[in-house]
């Protein structure tokens, strides 16, 4: 799959290497949930919404729980993808994303509690993680929970001897190593990292 002129130096959809598809961001767009938020990177679309912090009957009683639920919607679906490949990324997706903000709620904030996050992919043009994890942080600042700082996440492809910046779909679904890094801007401390190859 050819993904990258040589001679032009752009990526099939016209960026350099180096350059990332426009962001368009918004808090508060869900009523009736904590938090939520609506991300867009290129044409990869999600929304996310926050429920809690609320009580939590069992589990750890020191410290929050976390739970994430990550689903496409069905008009989302990726041309020739079969529902149990799309869940299976799902699965993969939601322990990397729950993972991620365990270290990054101050959960001992809120003890005997539980936060819920739900996160729907309406568009799927690659970096659906990545957008997931920005849309989930917009959305946790906009319930108002406590964390270390806000996690921002890009995808990025090994490509042709290069490092492309925020993968489309034609990237990710190109035989190229693909990583997901998700990291706290103001101390560059990486708190999820997910490699993929097909």
């Amino acid at each position: 799959m050819d993904v990258y002129n040589e001679f032009t130096g752009l990526r099939q959809d016209g960026r350099r290497p180096n350059e990332m598809r426009i962001i368009d961001a918004k808090i508060g767009t869900v009523p009736g949930c904590t938090g939520s938020s609506h991300f867009k990177m290129g044409q990869t679309e999600v929304i996310a919404q926050v429920f809690g912090p609320s009580e939590n009957k069992g589990g750890d009683r020191d410290i929050a729980e976390v739970n994430v639920s990550l689903e496409y919607a069905d008009f989302a679906k990726a041309p020739h993808s079969t529902d149990t490949a799309r869940t299976r990324r799902s699965r993969e997706s939601e322990l990397i994303i729950k993972q991620t903000f365990e270290e990054a709620i101050r959960r001992e904030c809120y003890p005997n509690s539980r936060i819920d996050i739900f996160i729907t992919v309406v568009q799927d043009d690659g970096g659906c993680q990545s957008a997931a994890i920005n849309a989930a942080t917009l959305s946790l600042i906009d319930a108002g929970i406590q964390i270390f700082d806000f996690v921002v996440s890009l995808s990025t492809a090994f490509i042709a001897d290069q490092v492309f910046l925020d993968t489309g779909r034609t990237e990710s679904s190109a035989r190229f190593p693909v990583l997901e890094l998700a990291i706290f801007p103001s101390s560059s401390e990486i708190v999820s990292m997910n490699m993929t190859a097909r």
